[in-house]
């Protein structure tokens, strides 16, 4: 085991490999914050795309889950894990 201090973002690199492979269930194991991450950028795109208003009250709503997970991912890394 190696001494090293995990980003908030440890393991997104490779849960989007395993979910390319098709093994979702482990790359939602690997970074569970990826869901909400991707449903965020899914929202923007769409956003950009349709030239609609971005920052609204359900999309800051969405932000502060991001920010949430991000935490608690860095923090199960580093301590629980």
């Amino acid at each position: 085991m190696h001494n090293c201090i995990a980003c908030p973002t440890c393991g997104f690199q490779r849960a989007v490999v395993l979910f390319a492979d098709g093994q979702w269930w482990e790359a939602l194991k690997q970074f569970p914050p990826m869901p909400a991450l991707v449903v965020t950028l899914l929202w923007l795109l769409v956003a950009l795309v349709a030239r609609r208003k971005v920052l609204t009250k359900p999309f800051a709503i969405l932000l502060w889950t991001d920010l949430a997970m991000l935490i608690f991912n860095c923090v199960y890394q580093n301590i629980i894990n």
